[in-house]
């Protein structure tokens, strides 16, 4: 649930732009602790039947925080841009 609330929270930070922010450790914290369970699957403490959704819930996690992390990038450059301009655009 985490690596897919980080993905929707990338493609709405393109929309909404501050929602972005969110993803970012979202999609964090659905890569560790994917991580962390996969090796109780692999240790025997969880079924193996687990194994498919944890790896996609993983993956998910991991390309929605890259996405939103690139998101927020993007949207603090843009601001920046835009405050250089109107700092410029004042004239003497």
């Amino acid at each position: 649930m985490l690596g897919i609330g980080s993905l929707v929270l990338a493609a709405s930070g393109c929309i909404c732009g501050p929602t972005a922010i969110f993803g970012v450790p979202l999609g964090i914290v659905a890569w560790f602790w994917g991580s962390s369970e996969l090796k109780k699957i692999e240790t025997g403490m969880m079924p193996r039947s687990a194994k498919g959704m944890l790896e996609a819930g993983r993956i998910c996690g991991l390309i929605g925080g890259i996405l939103s992390l690139l998101v927020t990038l993007m949207m603090i450059f843009y601001f920046v841009i835009m405050v250089a301009g109107l700092s410029n655009a004042g004239g003497p």
